[in-house]
């Protein structure tokens, strides 16, 4: 089901499947809920909302982009005692929601804990407002050269989805790298559940749950792409996350 949230100029778009606990799932940059789409199958007793952040999927732009301005966008419609389920990018966003909305906690999986330098190395690298790379390259980087075990139709569909925010593409990356995770994910105002897979950000997520004193999963054997390859495996870990978050058991 396809939900709209918000006054018109200013909807928040969501794709809602399921029923039982809420859970409010934040996509990475530069992608929309629709990412989150393979684990659909997998996820029992709980209700996927997965949103598009302003400006990326169906909702609509809205200012400038900031961490903190997508969650304040997103928060007024989040379900009470919802529990926030982030990727990447989306446990920015899950952070400053949490400050927001009255959630029963946060399970953030491959956290980009960044310092300052290391971000504004990244930002340096984005393009400007334009589109980052010539459409057909795009499409041979995304669909051309997709992981095996994604099908030529769910690549063209996640790539066409990226397309949809148009030379605003990189406002999502641009937003994360302005903001401090060391800060953002600090004293956090619910319980935090972090699930590491074997990526690039397995020792930042370990520097974050350190941090932040907060219990740490490590599934060793997910590797990228997390939501493809691995959706059963990632529902089950999710789904067992949240269970001991809402039980008092994190």
């Amino acid at each position: 089901m396809r939900s709209y949230f918000g006054p018109s100029g200013a909807q928040i778009h969501a794709r809602i499947h399921g029923t039982g606990q809420p859970c409010l799932f934040l996509p990475p940059a530069p992608h929309s809920g629709a990412y989150f789409e393979a684990l659909i199958p997998h996820l029992h007793d709980l209700k996927m909302i997965a949103v598009d952040y302003p400006g990326y999927g169906g909702s609509d732009r809205q200012g400038e982009p900031a961490i903190e301005a997508y969650a304040a966008a997103i928060a007024p419609h989040v379900p009470n005692d919802a529990v926030l389920v982030g990727f990447h990018t989306g446990n920015l966003v899950a952070a400053e929601i949490a400050r927001r909305s009255d959630v029963s906690g946060i399970v953030m999986i491959d956290i980009p804990w960044f310092d300052a330098q290391t971000r504004a190395a990244y930002a340096r690298k984005l393009p400007g407002t334009r589109l980052p790379t010539p459409v057909r390259g795009s499409y041979v980087k995304a669909v051309d050269g997709r992981h095996e075990s994604v099908s030529e139709l769910r690549a063209f569909h996640l790539w066409v989805e990226t397309l949809r925010s148009g030379a605003h593409q990189s406002d999502a990356f641009r937003a994360a790298f302005a903001y401090d995770p060391h800060a953002g994910l600090a004293n956090l105002p619910c319980p935090v559940r972090i699930i590491a897979t074997r990526s690039g950000l397995l020792e930042p997520s370990r520097a974050a749950a350190s941090a932040i004193d907060v219990s740490l999963t490590e599934r060793m054997d997910v590797s990228a792409p997390v939501f493809e390859a691995h959706a059963r495996e990632m529902a089950a870990a999710i789904g067992e996350a949240v269970q001991m978050i809402c039980s008092g058991t994190e």
